[in-house]
């Protein structure tokens, strides 16, 4: 899920703090999917498809208030020169 998310984010731009962010989501997601699929008795094959399920749910991170972000990241930092 989170390579067709980079993929589709790519021709927008990043913010470093986003990149940080979800960066530091790594470790926490794949130690919760670890530790579900062994209470569960699960492979955390099926563990992991149901986070990615449940994460796909959420709204795109391109809309609403990140592309005012982006643009307003690259005009502070003189972008345009």
């Amino acid at each position: 899920r989170m390579g067709i998310v980079n993929c589709s984010n790519e021709p927008y731009g990043y913010l470093a703090e986003e990149v940080q962010e979800k960066a530091d989501e790594v470790y926490p997601d794949t130690y919760s999917i670890l530790e579900d699929a062994k209470t569960k008795n699960y492979s955390p094959q099926f563990e992991a498809l149901d986070l990615a399920i449940r994460l796909a749910k959420v709204e795109h991170p391109i809309l609403g208030h990140r592309g005012m972000r982006i643009i307003k990241h690259l005009m502070s930092n003189n972008w345009s020169k």
